[in-house]
Order: C-alpha cells, then structure tokens, then sequence
C-alpha cells in the first residue's frame, strides 16, 4: 500500500506559472493606476502656461518589467488644446515618450513606473518656481505606498 500522486509534475508548474501571471497583472494594474492618477494631477495642477502645448502632451509614463516596456499611457499631443488657441503638441507627445522608454530600459531587472513631463525645458520651468512634476511626485509616491504597501521602494 503506497500513496499514489493524482497530480503531475506539469501541472504543479502550470498552477504555478498561472498563478504568477495573476500576480504579475496584478502589480502592473496597480503601477498604471499610480501612472493614470500622476498624468491627472500633473495636467490639472501645473500653475503654469503651456504656450506650446508640448509641456503638458510630453506628460505620461511607462511601465517595464525587466527592462521591456509592459505598458505606456498619456503623452497626447491634443491635450494642448484646452484654450480657444490651436496648439500642437506632438513634439511634446513624442519627445516625452521617447524620454520614458529610455529611462525606462534602465532598469533591467523587477517593475519600474517612469513618469516624465520630457520636454527639456521643464526643469526650467519648474526653477521659475511653477510645478510641473513636483507636487504629482508627491502625491504619486502616497498612492504607491497605499497600493503596494511595501511590496516596493519608492524612489
């Protein structure tokens, strides 16, 4: 008399891969929540003028895992167009998502949300003492920590 498995080797490694995959759709969900919120706050709370349009379309985030690009939202050249002016915005779309993929590929190993305003004069900017990204960092990191505990660190 002997205890026989019902069960088979694969198996236990298809639960597991099942399983981790959940995981893992789990982790990305909450990472573009924290990306959808920043791209909201930084588009609503920036005190300054956009004359351009570029500023304000170069603001989204990506989110990679071991350094491939999982997911990417915002960067929208028609965001620009909040004022009765026709503004274009898609050298801001396109310099701020090339700016997040490239800083996003940096991190070659675990998750990463890289969220970027990728005009180059948004710094300057944000020295003339108007906010840009500072206060979505802010409030940015809260959300993290709330979602993911301390399952991450926050940098």
């Amino acid at each position: 008399m002997g205890i026989r498995a019902l069960f088979s080797l694969k198996s236990i490694f298809d639960k597991h891969a099942s399983e981790e995959a959940k995981v893992q759709r789990g982790i990305i969900e909450k990472l573009a929540r924290v990306g959808e919120e920043a791209i909201a706050i930084a588009r609503t709370s920036g005190n300054y003028t956009d004359q351009t349009g570029n500023l304000r379309g170069s603001i989204g985030y990506v989110i990679s895992y071991g350094g491939h690009v999982v997911g990417d939202a915002g960067f929208d050249p028609n965001v620009a167009r909040e004022t009765k002016k026709q503004r274009d915005g898609q050298t801001g779309a396109k310099e701020g998502k090339n700016l997040a993929y490239e800083m996003a590929g940096r991190h070659k190993s675990g998750y990463a949300l890289v969220v970027v305003a990728g005009m180059y004069y948004g710094f300057y900017v944000e020295k003339r003492q108007y906010d840009v990204l500072t206060f979505t960092e802010a409030q940015a990191r809260i959300l993290a920590n709330e979602l993911l505990g301390n399952m991450f660190k926050v940098a």
